[in-house]
């Protein structure tokens, strides 16, 4: 069976609630010209001018609303899709991490690390392509930033390959801490 790697990769400076407020207005913006049509209308019927918005234009305005905020509720961090949020996360670390060359003059993003992930029934498999040496060597420091960020413990570290290490996390952990024995001093 073919498993689909999902990309993730930094392209523009992380602006996260920029984006879903922006579709958020512009998903209101028919209800409020519907609006203000109708109060226009009635404005109009006081000085004897007959002018009538059309019932269809309401049905129209909230098709668009609805759309535009199920594309609002999907790129924000609370969105149904898992492979959304997991996105979101690895550019988050990417960004924070300073993973990515950014010219001074444009200040604009031209290389980024690349992370490919997918789900392996109960474990996550992050492949990461550094796509520079600046921070090639930092790649195999990656593992505390994984588990604290996506709340998994890395299960294997493959540096095998020339171009990319993969990561391989999971839930399940044999790490816990026994709370049970009582510290002496």
């Amino acid at each position: 069976m073919f498993n689909k790697y999902h990309k993730a990769k930094l392209k523009t400076k992380q602006q996260r609630w920029f984006t879903p407020i922006k579709y958020l207005i512009l998903s209101i913006l028919p209800l409020t010209i519907d609006f203000a049509l109708k109060s226009i209308s009635k404005s109009f019927k006081e000085i004897n001018i007959n002018f009538e918005v059309p019932n269809f234009l309401f049905e129209l305005a909230l098709l668009w609303f609805l759309l535009f905020f199920m594309i609002a509720w999907y790129l924000s961090p609370f969105t149904f899709s898992k492979v959304q949020r997991l996105r979101s996360i690895l550019k988050r670390i990417i960004e924070e991490n300073h993973f990515y060359y950014k010219n001074d003059e444009t200040n604009k993003i031209h290389s980024s690390m690349i992370i490919k992930f997918n789900w392996d029934q109960e474990c996550l498999i992050l492949k990461v392509y550094p796509e520079g040496a600046k921070y090639s060597s930092k790649t195999s420091e990656l593992t505390p930033v994984f588990q604290t960020a996506l709340n998994m413990t890395v299960i294997s570290v493959q540096e095998d390959f020339a171009n990319h290490t993969t990561y391989i996390l999971s839930k399940e952990t044999d790490n816990y801490i026994d709370s049970t024995n009582t510290w002496t001093v």
